[in-house]
């Protein structure tokens, strides 16, 4: 809010396309989300997502058959349109009890994903979250899109699941 409201009283930006010509006064997390805005405003078609559905979990179970991955969200309740991919992991290898810290799990993962071009911007990388850019490679798919990686312990996954399925409601009334 503080940068918005210096561009826009300061610098009179009032437009994307203003903006562009004032990137250099935006971090570099503000920088990606400007240069793919167009993309991350176009919503994912259930066709895309059920080919990102074959590619990441072919990729997560490739590295590791012991990892379970499931793209989570409004696609698991059966909805047409999508604003990003959430994706849910865990191996038997993390659990809450220790074992393994969840990062290196994760780490495998989005190195494997970088090296072959699938991720192209990386946001944000906790010791449970990654948070970036991916896009498809080749076919009519040249759209990047928001990734969210998340690894949660074995122990834990099923009730995750169902968590990150959703929807927002169900999950209020699950709490109460």
């Amino acid at each position: 809010p503080s940068t918005a409201r210096k561009l826009v009283m300061e610098d009179k930006v009032l437009t994307v396309s203003e903006l562009r010509n004032h990137s250099d006064k935006l971090t570099h997390h503000q920088q990606i989300g400007l240069k793919h805005f167009e993309d991350f405003e176009t919503r994912i078609p259930r066709k895309e997502m059920l080919k990102w559905q074959e590619l990441l979990i072919k990729s997560i179970s490739g590295l590791d058959n012991k990892y379970t991955a499931e793209i989570c969200g409004s696609f698991r309740r059966g909805a047409e349109t999508f604003g990003d991919i959430d994706v849910l992991i865990t191996h038997p290898g993390f659990t809450s009890v220790g074992k393994k810290p969840s990062v290196d799990y994760l780490c495998k993962i989005v190195k494997f994903l970088q090296d072959e071009k699938v991720i192209t911007d990386h946001l944000a990388m906790g010791g449970s979250k990654f948070a970036g850019v991916c896009r498809l490679l080749g076919e009519d798919y040249a759209t990047f899109r928001r990734l969210d990686l998340r690894i949660i312990p074995k122990d834990q996954y099923y009730c995750a699941l169902l968590y990150f399925t959703g929807s927002d409601v169900f999950n209020q009334k699950m709490r109460a």
